[in-house]
């Protein structure tokens, strides 16, 4: 942390905006101090996105003092890039009152927040938005609409160019769909191996309870799991096991 905050120290302009590498080196997963999976069945997901969360909450208590003391605006980016990430820029249902409170608590910094938000939450690669319009083109409807499969295979992404970060939360696209209430989609990692990952209401279904029946894991909402064979043969055993959870 100290070498980026020297970073943005040496490179800031008068106006005291952080420089856009500063910001781009938080954009970009590759360069996170913090990295996580998008395959939410490994427990390594929780142990980040819990450090993460619990810092920034902490940090957002008492005036701006957490658990490293006095939180600088330099501290002050990444955190709030941690905070806004993990609740999905305050929509998920993680976030609480603690939760507005710490952003607005680091953003008395004098972070640039629009900024941060506008590059996470708004802003596309022209591959990414190929991505997924080849997506929704292929995109399979069951159970009238509520159930939305979708794959990423190997062609699709060799014919676009794309790499992991036009990539980068892939799974969470298939569920912005309306009326769409379990969201599936297959990746394909390489020949004969792909990875589901599976978006649902709880309430509704247990995404863990499906996923752990095809040897992934996660939480109620959210999981995954990577599984031998073809897209059609992981489709099929996803679909098969959605219908064991309800059924069994």
């Amino acid at each position: 942390m100290q070498k980026k905050a020297s970073l943005w120290n040496k490179r800031q302009g008068a106006g005291g905006r952080p420089p856009a590498l500063f910001l781009e080196k938080f954009s970009d997963p590759r360069n996170d101090p913090l990295p996580f999976s998008d395959d939410i069945g490994e427990s390594s997901f929780h142990k980040e996105r819990d450090y993460r969360s619990g810092y920034g909450e902490e940090a957002g208590r008492s005036s701006g003092k957490g658990l490293l003391g006095p939180v600088t605006r330099e501290m002050a980016v990444p955190l709030y890039v941690a905070v806004s990430t993990d609740t999905g820029c305050f929509v998920y249902g993680n976030t609480t009152a603690d939760t507005h409170r710490t952003a607005a608590a680091l953003m008395e910094t004098g972070i640039p927040a629009a900024e941060l938000n506008k590059r996470h939450f708004r802003t596309k690669t022209l591959k990414r938005l190929r991505i997924e319009s080849r997506i929704v083109e292929g995109m399979e409807l069951f159970d009238g609409g509520e159930t939305a499969v979708a794959a990423v295979d190997l062609a699709m992404v060799a014919q676009l160019g794309a790499d992991e970060r036009d990539l980068e939360d892939i799974a969470s696209f298939v569920g912005q769909v309306e009326g769409v209430k379990n969201a599936i989609t297959i990746r394909e990692l390489r020949p004969g191996t792909c990875k589901l990952s599976l978006r649902t209401d709880p309430e509704v279904l247990n995404a863990s309870r499906v996923c752990a029946l095809l040897g992934g894991g996660g939480h109620a909402a959210a999981s995954g799991a990577t599984v031998e064979g073809s897209v059609e043969e992981a489709k099929r055993a996803i679909l098969w096991a959605i219908e064991q959870v309800r059924h069994g």
